[in-house]
């Protein structure tokens, strides 16, 4: 075997073994974006479900405001809870594509830039809850009772006033509870992404 032989052998044997670490490499980072994921399944579950309900409320909404369109004190509360229901909606939307993003193909920082995003969505979502539960309280009741009895509700406006101070108190203790108890998994995700990002 001369030299041009061996030389040829000892190429092919190269392009071999790095072909075999490339595919390697690629396996373990699908296997470390599954991982991540399924970290992430909470989230993804609670996005669906909130998605399912949301759209499920904005056609109950869609068809409250149809028919009291010409009653504004019964068609403002309404529009309140449509526009809530659709920013929901835009929520539990944005995080799925987040999650679904999560790709073997992008690059770990971009993968931890997407569950940073993720865990800030979740915050936020918990800090809107101080001014969102107060502040739908009223509408949500009025709605309700035009709904299911037929009743105005404004007849009995010092009621609705101390139930939006109740609901201030609520809002406090949610939120104290929701950020008490964090989603672990969500911080599991971020730790394993870091591990990653060290071991490249």
């Amino acid at each position: 075997m001369d030299f041009q032989e061996l030389s040829t052998l000892w190429n092919s044997n190269d392009q071999e073994i790095s072909q075999q670490i490339e595919i390697k490499q690629k396996l373990v980072k699908e296997a470390s974006m599954r991982q991540v994921r399924v970290h992430l399944a909470e989230i993804k579950w609670t996005s669906y479900f909130e998605l399912a309900v949301n759209l499920l409320f904005v056609q109950f909404m869609g068809r409250y405001l149809v028919d009291n369109f010409s009653e504004m004190k019964f068609f403002v509360p309404g529009l309140l809870l449509f526009a809530l229901t659709a920013v929901s909606l835009i929520f539990s939307t944005y995080k799925l594509t987040l999650y679904y993003g999560i790709q073997a193909g992008f690059s770990v920082v971009q993968t931890q830039r997407k569950v940073a995003r993720l865990r800030y969505l979740e915050l936020l979502g918990t800090n809107l809850l101080y001014v969102a539960i107060p502040l739908f309280y009223a509408p949500f009741m009025i709605v309700i009772a035009k709904v299911v009895a037929g009743y105005d509700l404004y007849r009995h406006s010092a009621w609705l006033a101390y139930g939006t101070l109740g609901s201030m108190v609520v809002a406090l203790v949610v939120v104290y509870l929701l950020k008490k108890f964090p989603s672990k998994r969500l911080q599991e995700a971020q730790s394993f992404l870091a591990e990653l990002k060290e071991a490249e």
